[in-house]
């Protein structure tokens, strides 16, 4: 991939290739020229092979690079210093060590950071719906009830249209699940008389003018 997009790096590409009569003053010329230029870049381009090319273009200052394949960018020696991913050496319910993208950008000061490995499917379930307002006995109702259940991949049941995960993430259906791991569910269906579940606590009707002046 060829980065030369301004009126100087043109220049420097045209000249590194030996061909100074192509470079062009502005971008109106560039653009009447294209169809040229695609011609000229292709005929030069099959003379090296693409390592040959990244080496020779970036010791002209010309930027450009290799196409690497999604292996390669992630082996990419850059990325170990920036600390663009976190490794952990086992995760529940996964063969071996295991790396999750952290962030592709650094900050001057502190940064993003992941201080723990992936939790199991369904392992904050009682912790998101605490924080929503349920108690840990209705918490233990919606289990009884079968509200909440833990659907395994290996039984081959399917996830009906509707179901969401405890965390709020909406699930298309009907799908099969073949997570590796356990998924948890919360199976709203309407139910007729008292069944003794909890109905979800009532939420703030905050508007979103409220919104912006908490946000200050």
């Amino acid at each position: 991939m060829i980065g030369a997009s301004n009126i100087r790096q043109q220049a420097r590409f045209w000249r590194a290739v030996e061909r100074a009569d192509m470079i062009k003053t502005d971008n109106e010329a560039r653009l009447d020229d294209r169809e040229q230029e695609a011609a000229v870049i292709a005929a030069i381009i099959k003379t090296k092979t693409a390592d040959e090319w990244e080496a020779y273009f970036q010791a002209r200052h010309v930027p450009a690079a290799r196409v690497r394949t999604m292996a390669e960018a992630i082996a990419d020696p850059h990325f170990e210093p920036r600390r663009v991913f976190r490794h952990f050496d086992g995760v529940l319910g996964i063969d071996g060590p295991l790396g999750v993208p952290l962030a592709a950008f650094k900050f001057a000061h502190g940064g993003p950071s992941i201080e723990h490995p992936p939790h199991e499917m369904g392992q904050d379930t009682d912790s998101v719906l605490g924080k929503l307002g349920y108690s840990k006995a209705d918490i233990a109702r919606l289990r009884k009830s079968r509200v909440i259940q833990i659907i395994r991949p290996e039984a081959g049941l399917l996830a009906s249209h509707g179901a969401s995960c405890a965390y709020g993430a909406r699930i298309p259906g009907p799908s099969k699940i073949q997570h590796p791991l356990q998924f948890v569910l919360l199976l709203w269906k309407p139910i007729s008389g008292d069944t003794g579940i909890p109905k979800p606590p009532p939420q703030p009707n905050i508007k979103q003018s409220q919104i912006g002046r908490d946000r200050g």
